[in-house]
């Protein structure tokens, strides 16, 4: 019988690449082997998420493009019929970054992500749901934005581009960050960096 500090390995928790060894003693492995095994798969885990400021975190990226969104549709939310220059200068830009956003998504992370059972069906909805903001932005663009349909079109794609910021918030990037590995995950982020430089011109 070993003595009761001498340890023997647990578990072996691979994470793409990232491999954590836990080592406990013989005594502490009884009841709490299971508590054990649950904590390690969170730290693991954590590990994975944590990204250097020279990294390329695809989910980050769009993230940050959300926020972004999101600032500027409430922006236009609180515009009034009088602020016609404020409106225009609001679309015109929440469509030039919701493009290049959409881009990004459509090139680069949903053909990764459409081949995984798992995402498949987030993936079809996200294409949709890209489609609808399309429509809504351009017909948005046919209404003078002194007319009171202004506010009741931006407010349908307010909540449109919410609904489509929740979804992918909620499932579709936890998904990429559970099938895709950090070295596959980090290719996606320059390559979406690229792209969207590239976009700019």
């Amino acid at each position: 019988m070993l003595p009761s500090h001498e340890t023997v390995p647990l578990r072996h928790v691979p994470f793409s690449g990232y491999r954590t060894h836990l080592h406990v003693p013989y005594f502490a492995m009884g009841h709490a082997a299971l508590a054990i095994s649950w904590n390690l798969n969170v730290v693991a885990l954590t590990e994975r998420l944590r990204w250097t400021a020279n990294e390329n975190d695809p989910i980050v990226l769009l993230e940050r493009d959300h926020r972004r969104f999101e600032d500027l549709l409430k922006q236009g939310e609180e515009t009034t019929e009088r602020a016609a220059k404020r409106r225009r200068q609001l679309l015109d830009t929440l469509t030039r970054e919701l493009n290049e956003h959409e881009l990004m998504e459509e090139q680069v992370l949903y053909p990764t992500l459409e081949p995984h059972a798992q995402a498949r069906e987030i993936v079809l909805e996200g294409y949709e749901e890209h489609h609808v903001a399309d429509v809504i932005t351009k017909e948005l663009r046919d209404v003078t934005p002194d007319d009171e349909r202004w506010a009741a079109k931006f407010k349908v794609l307010k909540e449109s581009l919410e609904h489509h910021i929740k979804e992918e918030e909620r499932n579709m990037f936890r998904t990429a960050r559970a099938v895709l590995s950090r070295d596959e995950l980090n290719e996606l982020g320059a390559r979406m960096k690229a792209l969207k430089a590239e976009s700019r011109g």
